[in-house]
């Protein structure tokens, strides 16, 4: 049989307060730019990437301008797609954290 230790040991070592700050301001933005649509925050990157390439060329700067529009409406779409998809398959009713007796949540499932 073994004995417990007689003290409460030695203090879980914590994160610098530099290393803490760092880590919660990466975990804000990760949080604000991809939060539960990381499609969104791909498409706007592949977008802006395209346009920014496009526009290098001094010959295709006329095709960014129509690139971009297309690039966000498509986007948009493929992410209400995504959303349609998830509240028709029942796999996103809480997406607000309402809970199941909330009349909004009545109306969805309904």
């Amino acid at each position: 049989m073994r004995e417990a230790p007689a003290g409460p040991g030695p203090a879980p070592r914590r994160r610098p307060a530099v290393l803490r700050a760092v880590v919660a301001f990466g975990a804000f933005w990760w949080d604000f730019l991809v939060g539960e649509t990381p499609e969104l925050f791909v498409g706007a990157l592949v977008a802006l990437g395209l346009v920014a390439a496009l526009c290098a060329d001094r010959g295709a700067r006329l095709a960014a301008a129509f690139v971009l529009p297309v690039m966000v409406v498509a986007v948009l779409g493929a992410s209400l797609a995504r959303a349609a998809w998830a509240v028709q398959s029942r796999k996103f009713w809480n997406w607000s954290g309402m809970p199941k007796s909330c009349s909004l949540h009545a109306w969805i499932t309904a």
